[in-house]
């Protein structure tokens, strides 16, 4: 009789009580949901910063190489070398 009792016992303390259960399911979804709502934010603002890196990048460079161009070269030089940019600008919108 002792045996079957303890045997009850532990059974009954090896069941999981459902309703703590369904209270972790639901915050262990609820935790997962947030997770993944952070991720989204997250991976947007990396293509943001993707796509402005891939646009806005090449012409920062540029304007820097030019910056620098204009210390070590006269005036007539860059002016030609505008003017060539300009060409190449508009033959790229066409």
């Amino acid at each position: 009789m002792k045996e079957n009792k303890r045997a009850v016992v532990e059974i009954q303390m090896k069941k999981a009580d459902v309703t703590w259960v369904n209270e972790i399911e639901s915050k262990v979804y609820n935790k997962l949901r947030d997770m993944d709502a952070l991720c989204e934010g997250n991976k947007d603002d990396i293509m943001t910063l993707e796509h402005y890196t891939e646009r806005y990048m090449p012409i920062k460079i540029q304007d820097m190489i030019i910056e620098n161009m204009r210390l070590i070269h006269p005036d007539t030089v860059m002016a030609r070398l505008m003017s060539e940019e300009n060409k190449l600008f508009l033959k790229l919108q066409d």
